[in-house]
């Protein structure tokens, strides 16, 4: 509980102290890659990625007079699934995370004044809330195993192709590539490659 109201706290203070130009909101899926390497740094599972929910409420600033650099300050809900197959057994995993995100994007290609480009560079933090592991009807919690817990740090990259519908909405679709990384000393290791796909709702209070 304690990691979560950190991460609600790095949140508030990485917003910007005015009115923001934008409030949005995104949905969409996550296809996760797990990488785990056990206490003797082995890496001998193969897992499969299955899709999972993502989803992402935010604000952004304007950073410069020609409004083409923002800040995105967003708090972030993503599922992480993913199976493998053990000595012939099935096996899935389903963890629900959650934390803030810090984006900064540019405008780099606009057409018709209705459709634009950005690249977007940043990370996310976040922290486990749920999880199982299931094996034949065999069910653990993953918020008890060392490798899923503490903060997760996801350097992302990304590229948001935006339509203007009114001088008060557009819509958005989003790319990102995501490389997770637990911060929690256990000799076995957890790590997380995410590709994620994003339909946003923007609105430009005036």
């Amino acid at each position: 509980m304690k990691n979560i109201f950190f991460i609600l706290l790095l949140f508030l203070m990485s917003c910007k102290p005015a009115i923001s130009q934008e409030v949005y909101a995104k949905f969409g899926e996550n296809f996760t890659k797990f990488k785990y390497k056990n206490t003797y740094g082995e890496n001998s599972i193969k897992f499969y990625a299955l899709p999972s929910l993502a989803f992402e409420a935010g604000l952004s600033f304007y950073l410069n007079r020609k409004e083409n650099l923002l800040l995105n300050s967003s708090l972030i809900y993503n599922q992480y699934n993913a199976e493998a197959f053990i000595h012939e057994k099935q096996y899935n995993w389903k963890a629900n995370y959650i934390g803030f995100q810090n984006t900064a994007s540019f405008k780099f290609f606009e057409a018709w004044t209705s459709l634009n480009l950005k690249g977007k560079l940043g990370f996310n933090v976040s922290h486990i809330i749920s999880g199982t592991q299931n094996n034949n009807n065999i069910v653990h919690d993953l918020t008890k195993e060392k490798e899923f817990k503490g903060i997760f740090i996801q350097p992302l990259a990304g590229l948001e192709v935006a339509y203007v519908i009114s001088d008060l909405v557009y819509i958005s679709f989003d790319i990102n590539k995501m490389m997770g990384f637990n911060t929690v000393n256990n000799p076995e290791k957890l790590s997380f490659s995410t590709n994620q796909f994003l339909i946003g709702f923007h609105f430009l209070p005036r």
